[in-house]
């Protein structure tokens, strides 16, 4: 991609080199945009399941607490279902959200 025909004499074949280069140099930005776009929708899937995940985790921790059955009272249990139940309505929004946007961006192509 980097290499270039020189200019030649003959008008076409001048008129053709410098189509040419156009192509190639219309290549090179579109290789570019589509590593931008690339870096920035793998930052993005990471960050989308980094927020995934923080929810899923306290809804597994509380899980778990409640199977031992070593919570140690009423409102120690109700707060952890609660907070679970937080949890859970905030990894179901998260899930809508990924869901709508995924929705959009199938529109947009």
């Amino acid at each position: 991609m980097s290499y270039r025909v020189p200019p030649l004499q003959h008008v076409e074949l001048r008129t053709f080199s410098s189509q040419l280069h156009s192509m190639v140099e219309q290549l090179q930005k579109q290789m570019i945009e589509e590593h931008e776009y690339e870096t920035v929708k793998k930052e993005w899937t990471e960050g989308i399941s980094n927020e995934l995940y923080a929810p899923l985790k306290g809804i597994i921790r509380n899980v778990e607490l409640l199977k031992s059955k070593s919570v140690p009272n009423q409102e120690e249990y109700s707060r952890i279902v609660q907070e679970t139940y937080t949890d859970a309505f905030q990894l179901r929004k998260r899930m809508n959200d990924l869901i709508q946007d995924a929705r959009l961006s199938s529109h947009d192509t």
